[in-house]
This record gives structure tokens, sequence and C-alpha cells, in this order.
């Protein structure tokens, strides 16, 4: 039974919360461009940071995954279709690790340019880095304690905690400033197409068996490998959490700067 539980925990943590936080991202990302009337040009001039950052994720985990690479675009302006860069991949469809790579090159775009961001976040902004560190620590720890129940509360001083120290950078700091403008065309390029979604969603049935597998091996093959196994697991989950809640946190302020735009611009047709 303990195996399995975690097998459902490890499930919720490395899909679930991915594609809900896509879910989100796509969704304020969505509300954002309504309330700047689906400017092209927000797009296109965001598209120049964000658009590679997207496609080389995507392609960084096809050769992690042995996947070839046919044909990669990192940025283009189509009118025609709006795709402003693509890759395209190839696999053995009978390769067990090449099928699982699927989820991951699927969802790449927001896994690789969260840690994009939280990279150069450290690198200028390292004040705020330590502060988002040591709320992803304390989420750790609740994680491995086993203390499921206080979890939504936890996460929610994790989410909190985010936006204070986001919010506390220097202002006057032009570091500060240079990774507010990269973060907001990152973060308008984070959400995952169709064709992501779709690509990815094959991998899951195979995914979940292999989870599974491993610990029901580990836990009747070794306790001892097996509790060390749950503890790193739990580590990389509530890294992976925080990361996520970081792009949160970043979209949900694209979201704000669109609402501000709509507002202003409303006030000045008005006059």
């Amino acid at each position: 039974m303990i195996p399995l539980v975690n097998t459902v925990i490890q499930i919720i943590i490395f899909i679930g919360a991915v594609y809900f936080v896509c879910f989100l991202i796509s969704l304020m990302n969505r509300l954002f461009y309504r309330c700047v009337n689906g400017n092209r040009i927000v797009c296109y001039a965001t598209g120049i940071i964000g658009t590679p950052i997207h496609e080389l994720s995507h392609a960084f985990f096809c050769l992690i995954f042995f996947h070839k690479i046919t044909e990669i675009k990192l940025f283009q302006i189509d009118e025609e279709t709006g795709i402003l860069g693509y890759v395209n991949h190839s696999y053995n469809q009978r390769n067990i690790y090449h099928q699982i790579g699927n989820y991951f090159i699927g969802v790449a775009p927001i896994i690789g340019g969260t840690l994009f961001l939280y990279f150069l976040l450290n690198l200028l902004v390292p004040n705020v880095y330590l502060n988002m560190s040591n709320y992803i620590d304390k989420l750790s720890l609740v994680l491995n304690k086993g203390s499921y129940d206080i979890i939504p509360s936890a996460l929610f001083m994790t989410l909190e905690g985010f936006i204070t120290s986001f919010m506390a950078g220097n202002l006057t700091d032009i570091r500060w400033w240079i990774f507010l403008i990269i973060s907001f065309c990152i973060a308008l390029h984070m959400n995952l197409s169709g064709a992501d979604i779709k690509g990815s969603l094959i991998a899951i049935p195979i995914l979940v068996i292999m989870l599974l597998i491993v610990n029901f091996i580990l836990y009747y093959a070794s306790p001892v490998i097996y509790t060390h196994y749950i503890q790193y697991i739990l580590l990389g989950g509530s890294y992976l959490i925080g990361f996520l809640l970081l792009s949160l946190v970043l979209s949900l302020f694209v979201l704000c700067c669109g609402v501000v735009s709509f507002l202003i611009r409303s006030k000045v047709l008005k006059k």
C-alpha cells in the first residue's frame, strides 16, 4: 500500500502540478492578451526573447532523450499561422526511453523557462534568489516530514513569500529591471501549445507504469534504499513546485501589467 500511495503523490507532484500550473499560466497569458486587444506587436516584441527560450527548451530535452531534431526555428514572424517558432523531431516508438521523453519534451517550455529565470534571478538579483530558495527549503522540509495535511498552507506561504520577495526588489537597481523585462518576455511565451500538450500526454501511461514499478521494486528489495529514494524524490519535487510557483508569480505580474494597460487605455478613450 505504501508504494502505491507514494506513486500517487509522485504523479500529483511531477505530472499533476506541472499541468495545473501550465493551465494557470496559459489562462493568465490569454487574459493578458485580451487586456492589450491581442496586440501582435507585443507578442512579437516579447517573442524575440521568449520564443527562443521556449524552443531551446524543447530542443534540450530532445537531446537528453535522444530524439532526432529534424528541423528547428527559434524565432520567426509568420502572419498567416501566427507560429513564432517550432522544433520538429522524430524518435523510435518502440523505445521506452524515447517514449518517456515525449512528456519532458512536451512540457519543456515551462521547465526550461523557469530554470532559466531561476538562474537569471541568482545572477542579477541574488538577494531575492536567496529569499526564494529559503522558502523552497522550508517547503522541502514539510514534504519530507510527510505532513501532507499542512501542504496547502505551506504552498500558500511559499507563494506569498515569493510575491513579497519579488516585490521587495531594489527599484533603483538596474539589474532588477533587466530581470523584470526578460522575465516578462519569457513568462508570456512559457505556455504550452496544443501540440506540446498532445505530445506530452502520449508518455503519461508509460511514465505512470514506470513509477509504479520503481516504487514497488525498491520498497520490497530494500526499505533503507527506498527511504532514501523517497527523500530525494520529495526534495526534487519541492524544488520543482518552487520553480513552478516562481513562474506563476511572474505570470501573475504579467497579467497585472496587462490589467493596468487596459485601465489606462479605457480612461484615455473615455476622455
